[in-house]
């Protein structure tokens, strides 16, 4: 399990970023803008190949856009 923005989730092996994004329903064209995987800041650069690790406490964190 990993824990995503306070709530337990299943983890899987080979869990990035990206496929993160993709379990949670975030849009492609509207992902989350600041990744954490315990504390420490994952860049966009590695939101494909970063591994979070089981028990991983991650924070997903989305601008919201509106008028």
């Amino acid at each position: 399990m990993i824990r995503v923005n306070g709530n337990s989730i299943p983890w899987e092996e080979d869990l990035t970023p990206a496929r993160l994004f993709s379990l949670q329903g975030y849009r492609l064209v509207s992902p989350p803008v600041h990744v954490t995987v315990n504390g420490e800041k994952i860049g966009k650069e590695r939101w494909a190949s970063y591994k979070i690790p089981d028990e991983a406490q991650v924070a997903l964190v989305s601008f919201l856009q509106g008028g």
